[in-house]
């Protein structure tokens, strides 16, 4: 069974950490040990290491902060610097050593900032007209096409409990979009063009439409079928 880092929400009111329930229970469901990693570790990268974990989930929660794509803040809220400059050693680590990463949320903006991109900060405030993205579920589709095929077609309903995104125009260079809301340009999943990594913006860990394709998915970045997709 696979041992995998999984990041941790900081509670604003107080110093501590938390994990909603639903991520323990889906990763059991797709065979994986959960290994809490607290954002107060001095070197959360070297607790990783000498756990010697199999990888890394990058959990939903707040705004990722501004200044990390250089940025004024305009509409993040929920900032915790503590958990950017966690998931940031943890991302150095996990590439480094070729671990596979799996961003859920807030989780895939943290990859596109890591990698080199930036962030809309509302979207229902600088893209409107589009889907509302803060609850219930959309469609997407699924702009790379071998996947699509893998699928079984190219539309795809998914959850959504966010309200800050990414779209071409702040997409990292490193990183490919492979799925998309159509309506107002928002990526909904991306892949790292060389590494192990994968990002989507749903929640597949809650309840959802998605939940078939969803378990295929992230059972596919973890055993490495899913990159044979890429080119």
């Amino acid at each position: 069974m696979l041992k995998l880092a999984v990041t941790l929400s900081l509670d604003p009111h107080g110093p501590a950490d938390f994990l909603r329930h639903t991520y323990t229970h889906f990763c059991r469901e797709l065979g994986i040990w959960p290994v809490l990693i607290p954002n107060a570790l001095d070197d959360p990268a070297a607790y990783a290491q000498a756990l010697d974990l199999d990888g890394l989930i990058l959990s939903g929660g707040g705004d990722v902060h501004p200044s990390r794509y250089g940025a004024p803040n305009t509409h993040s809220d929920e900032i915790a610097p503590e958990r950017d400059a966690a998931e940031w050693r943890l991302l150095d680590w996990a590439t480094a050593h070729h671990r596979p990463v799996i961003g859920i949320c807030r989780g895939m903006q943290v990859l596109n900032v890591y990698f080199g991109g930036a962030l809309v900060q509302d979207i229902a405030a600088l893209l409107p007209g589009g889907p509302d993205h803060t609850h219930g579920d959309h469609p997407i589709t699924l702009t790379h096409a071998r996947l699509a095929e893998m699928l079984g077609g190219a539309v795809l309903r998914v959850n959504s409990f966010h309200h800050q995104g990414v779209t071409a125009a702040t997409l990292a260079p490193e990183l490919e979009g492979i799925a998309l809301s159509e309506e107002d340009g928002v990526v909904e999943a991306l892949w790292h063009r060389a590494l192990p990594v994968l990002g989507v913006q749903w929640h597949p860990e809650r309840p959802g439409p998605s939940a078939g394709v969803d378990r295929w998915l992230l059972r596919a970045c973890l055993d490495g079928s899913l990159w044979h997709l890429r080119g």
